[in-house]
């Protein structure tokens, strides 16, 4: 959005009456350490409150009452600045826990950011399958016991596990590990997809590498005119896009994605060998569709020789 170092923080969740992604405040920053982001999270749940007339609460301090007001979760990406930065404008509300015992109850890490972030330094890795199984552990002992099993298998990974092992990391990981109630563990997102798609939408809105104030004033604009949408279904019923977004069509779209991306991962590894693979993507494990897979594949490439030999 912003042309230059400076980024864009965003706070965003779902509407549940539109159905809808709201962005609630946006943070333009050139700076970022843990001092930083506490002082941006003192001030930018003020300015929330503020707006609201009503101070944010969180609902883990009020005893996991289920009636309780509040935040229950907050879902963000593995950063080492951002989520103790969030920790200790926790505990400077409630001096009662340290800062990371305060995100042990309320901290869940992307895993599609985790999976990033592990592809990124050690590529098409063998050991992506066990991270598969640290998300559907049943228990403290057997995310343990599969890290381990990692380490022992995969010596270069030693690093990048024991970074996992502590104590609010691996809470934000697994809910085994954590503090938060399964059931609210259960309903919060597990990825910042919705985040990311307000970042799509603003960079579509508001233009790419524009300059700072520019970005400000054409973001105000943006606001505005989604405010006026949002308000406008909200009394009417009336999407203005005109499109279905009941709770049957979102899942069949839903469902649909996925299986189109897991049939493009199991196109790439039968193609490429070499890489590890997914146990729990059914196309890897289907004959038929690997045979039809490479015929298409190796269609393509003759057609693709063809075209080059005759411009040559």
């Amino acid at each position: 959005m912003v042309q230059g170092k400076t980024r864009v923080f965003s706070i965003a969740a779902t509407n549940p009456l539109t159905k809808k992604i709201n962005t609630y405040a946006y943070a333009f920053i050139n700076y970022e350490t843990r001092e930083s982001y506490r002082i941006l999270f003192e001030r930018i749940f003020k300015v929330l409150g503020d707006a609201g007339r009503k101070e944010v609460r969180w609902a883990y301090q009020n005893h996991y009452s289920d009636t309780a007001e509040g935040i229950r979760t907050v879902t963000v990406d593995m950063c080492k600045k951002q989520a103790p930065g969030l920790g200790d404008y926790l505990a400077g509300l409630d001096p009662r826990w340290t800062w990371s015992e305060h995100l042990q109850h309320v901290l869940i890490f992307c895993q599609t950011h985790v999976k990033r972030a592990f592809r990124k330094k050690f590529g098409d890795h063998p050991a992506t399958a066990i991270i598969n199984y640290i998300w559907e552990a049943d228990s403290k002992q057997a995310v343990l016991s599969l890290m381990e099993a990692m380490i022992s298998q995969f010596p270069e990974t030693e690093s990048w596990v024991k970074n996992k092992q502590v104590d609010w990391i691996l809470s934000s990981i697994t809910p085994e590990a954590s503090k938060i109630p399964i059931h609210w563990w259960i309903q919060a997102p597990h990825h910042t997809g919705i985040c990311e798609s307000s970042h799509f939408v603003d960079n579509e809105a508001v233009g790419r590498k524009q300059a700072l104030l520019t970005a400000i004033l054409r973001t105000k604009g943006h606001v505005h005119e989604m405010f006026q949408k949002n308000q406008f279904e909200t009394q009417h019923g009336i999407d203005f896009t005109w499109r279905s977004n009941d709770i049957v069509t979102r899942i069949a779209k839903q469902n649909h994605r996925k299986d189109k991306r897991r049939r493009a991962a199991a196109l790439r590894r039968e193609r490429n060998p070499a890489q590890a693979r997914d146990v729990t993507n059914p196309y890897e494990n289907d004959e038929e569709y690997s045979r039809i897979a490479n015929t298409k594949h190796t269609s393509c490439t003759k057609y693709k020789s063809t075209i080059f030999t005759s411009k040559s």
